[in-house]
């Protein structure tokens, strides 16, 4: 996953190590331009900071699968309980770089309208 053209040095070097390790694994890694394209889709929609990864890999899956299930995607310090959610990707999630609130909006409208399945909560 690479948004920035410096990150393909660390996503080959990934690919690298585990080379041959497993025959059933396959790679994909994204294009840059791919990833520029998704995220001026997203600026019409209102999402005008950069995608985090999670919402740039959510918009490839609506567009490559028929069904999408969500499972532990959660960009926000607090469960819907009110309970602290201690394991998070991103520890600064007042920072600028993502706007975690409307991609969690999309993600539930989508939701909403059967988009995708967006499992919040406990998983039963």
């Amino acid at each position: 996953m690479f948004s920035f053209k410096g990150d393909i040095a660390h996503s080959l070097k990934a690919i690298r190590k585990t080379n041959g390790s497993n025959p059933n694994l396959t790679f994909v890694m994204e294009s840059t331009k791919h990833f520029k394209a998704v995220q001026r889709f997203w600026k019409q929609y209102g999402i005008t900071n950069h995608l985090s990864s999670g919402f740039y890999i959510v918009s490839c899956a609506l567009s490559m699968c028929n069904n999408v299930s969500l499972f532990g995607f959660w960009p926000l310090e607090k469960a819907l309980d009110g309970r602290s959610i201690p394991y998070h990707y991103y520890n600064d999630l007042t920072g600028k770089l993502h706007d975690f609130s409307s991609e969690l909006k999309w993600i539930l409208t989508m939701h909403h309208f059967g988009l995708l399945k967006f499992q919040h909560g406990n998983c039963t």
